[in-house]
């Protein structure tokens, strides 16, 4: 009669599958199976049926196979790093950093209810100085806009550009739903398909390189084109 696998030691290959899988697999998978290693563990530790000791040898295998796979060269003699390492804000405080969905940051009076951006020790409505810091919606309708047609010598418009590859390009306030209208620089393939009331979503890229960092900024580009 066939023997059935103790349940303890499934759980364990599972953990060491799926770590393996973290340290082998493409980079666009790899965080994904690394986190499914760490859910099979740290569920499996809080049932008390379960060899808790097994489980923690496994837990240590498996982190050590994950990190010591990730430190390694990848891809030729490339080494996996930090993507947000070179990268800086061009302001503290204007929209959360390093993130993979940044917001921008206002502040909200607990008074009135007003929201400003950027964020504000007071309100500018009722004068109250309880306001607290919150993040903004992604996502918002132009509201007005217009076109920078000279070449900008100051910030915040100052970009990559130079007097001689300098092109127009958009600014305008993006009204962002019940709270407040941002101003920003648009970003567009094609500025004459600017229209109010075009939804907007906001982008942070790369603005300028200064001291061999990339500057980070915020953006309001088209929808569509996103």
């Amino acid at each position: 009669m066939a023997r059935s696998i103790p349940r303890d030691f499934r759980r364990q290959q599972s953990v060491l599958q799926y770590s393996r899988l973290a340290v082998h697999a493409p980079r666009r998978f790899a965080s994904r199976a690394a986190r499914t290693a760490f859910c099979f563990f740290s569920s499996e530790v809080s049932e008390p049926r379960t060899n808790t000791s097994a489980i923690e040898r496994v837990k240590g295998t498996a982190l050590r196979t994950i990190l010591e796979g990730l430190s390694r060269p990848q891809h030729g003699d490339r080494t996996l790093s930090n993507p947000y390492e070179n990268r800086i804000p061009i302001a503290e405080g204007l929209f959360t950093w390093p993130s993979n969905d940044p917001r921008l940051l206002g502040s909200q009076c607990q008074a009135c209810g007003v929201v400003t951006f950027p964020v504000q020790s007071g309100c500018p409505a009722c004068g109250s100085s309880n306001v607290e810091a919150i993040e903004l919606e992604r996502e918002g309708t132009l509201w007005t806009w217009t076109i920078q047609g000279f070449y900008p010598q100051r910030p915040p418009y100052d970009g990559p550009e130079t007097p001689e590859n300098f092109k127009p390009f958009g600014v305008g306030y993006i009204e962002l739903p019940n709270q407040v209208r941002v101003q920003a620089r648009l970003k567009t393939r094609d500025v004459s398909r600017l229209t109010i009331g075009m939804p907007m979503k906001l982008v942070v890229e790369k603005y300028i390189e200064r001291d061999g960092k990339q500057v980070m900024s915020y953006f309001f580009q088209p929808t569509d084109e996103l």
